[in-house]
């Protein structure tokens, strides 16, 4: 991934991990936030770390929000979701919950996830909740809804054996 720093120097990121991902998006403060995106700039290069401005930190983390909802819709990383049904209102608001479904399923602790970059993490929390979900009925039937939520083409098959039917 490559960023071009206001100096005009142009440099290549990493994926992002996810102590990353958890320091921009579900920051405790401003600081840890900031440090997320200087480290991430630096990448432990201590040349790019010196010439980062302060006027390349907002234009650093809307370039990576913007990348982190990109690649997050894409299929392979998203989790099923019914699209039609109003999300319930959280009393409180939870923050490590998808670490958690991915440490239950895979068994790497908190720590060494942490390091794991997004899109493996992604991956890791799609399949979780497809596995978790298949356990039940209530979880089938909740796949099968997502599934057909998303579906743009008509099922041919399904419409002509209704038609049939009549």
């Amino acid at each position: 991934m490559k960023f071009e720093l206001k100096c005009k120097k142009i440099i290549d990121l990493p994926v992002p991990t996810v102590d990353l991902y958890y320091k921009l998006l579900h920051y405790v403060d401003d600081r840890e936030k900031l440090e997320g995106i200087i480290d991430w700039l630096g990448s432990g290069d201590f040349e790019n770390r010196a010439i980062i401005k302060p006027d390349d930190l907002p234009r650093a983390e809307l370039f990576l929000t913007h990348w982190l909802r990109e690649q997050r819709a894409k299929e392979e990383y998203a989790p099923p979701v019914i699209a039609t049904e109003p999300a319930e209102k959280e009393l409180y608001k939870t923050v490590y919950h998808e670490m958690k479904l991915v440490y239950d399923y895979t068994g790497i602790d908190f720590m060494r996830l942490k390091k794991v970059d997004i899109l493996t993490f992604w991956r890791y929390f799609r399949d979780a909740v497809i596995f978790r979900a298949k356990q039940s009925e209530q979880g089938k039937e909740y796949l099968e809804k997502a599934y057909n939520s998303v579906q743009t083409k008509p099922d041919r098959a399904a419409i002509a054996e209704l038609i049939r039917a009549q």
